[in-house]
């Protein structure tokens, strides 16, 4: 079972693999020194500097912890995937569509201008 200060570890190896010091830290976190150094003590993180974090330092924590926890048999994780495949179709649809439309454009110009399109 992961504890916080697991977590608190975990996230203090990746300060100090960056070579980021507690005061830059407390720069790029957009808060007081004495913050990062109450962290440090109580080897405790919040949630929504875990988050802060993460994006700070551009390292996944909860994907980390994620793959630490061991489940048997886990549910499938549901909707992550779908509404980007929906998205890529939705896309792939309206390119067809424009296509089309610019194909009738054209078509509709050279019969309005005469044109049969051979320029010759």
């Amino acid at each position: 079972m992961i504890k916080e200060q697991d977590i608190f570890e975990m996230v203090a190896a990746e300060i100090k693999r960056q070579k980021i010091s507690k005061l830059e830290l407390s720069r790029r976190m957009n808060i007081h020194s004495t913050s990062i150094h109450g962290m440090y003590e109580r080897k405790r993180i919040p949630f929504n500097r875990l988050v802060q974090l993460s994006e700070i330092l551009n390292y996944n924590f909860f994907q980390a912890i994620a793959n630490q926890i061991e489940i048997p048999n886990p549910a499938p994780i549901t909707g992550s995937k779908e509404p980007v495949d929906d998205y890529k179709n939705t896309i792939q649809n309206l390119q067809t569509k424009v296509s089309l439309l610019e194909e009738m454009y054209t078509k509709a110009f050279q019969s309005i201008s005469g044109k049969t399109g051979d320029n010759t």
